[in-house]
């Protein structure tokens, strides 16, 4: 069974990016005409949180380090909570 994800992208190039297709144009004074991008990627459908669980118990298990560590985590998360941030604070400039 197939999934999709939505890709929304803030784009300042001039030139069209492969595979996605602009929904809006940003022209604000004294700055560079940006544009919002759109595309939908078909992926196919898995439980992310059971294999994440499940690859955790197998490195328990093969006494191996994690693939992904808590101190990656924590800097993925803030990072994410960044984007997030920033993403907001932008539209609100914008809109």
């Amino acid at each position: 069974m197939k999934n999709s994800t939505e890709i929304y992208r803030l784009s300042s190039g001039a030139l069209p990016e492969e595979g996605f297709s602009t929904i809006a144009e940003v022209n604000l004074p004294e700055q560079p005409a940006r544009r919002i991008l759109y595309r939908v990627l078909q992926t196919e459908q898995t439980n992310a949180l059971y294999h994440e669980l499940k690859m955790f118990v197998h490195s328990i298990q093969q006494h191996q380090p994690p693939m992904v560590s808590g101190e990656d985590g924590k800097r993925a998360l803030a990072l994410a909570l960044q984007i997030e941030a920033q993403i907001k604070d932008e539209l609100r400039r914008i809109l």
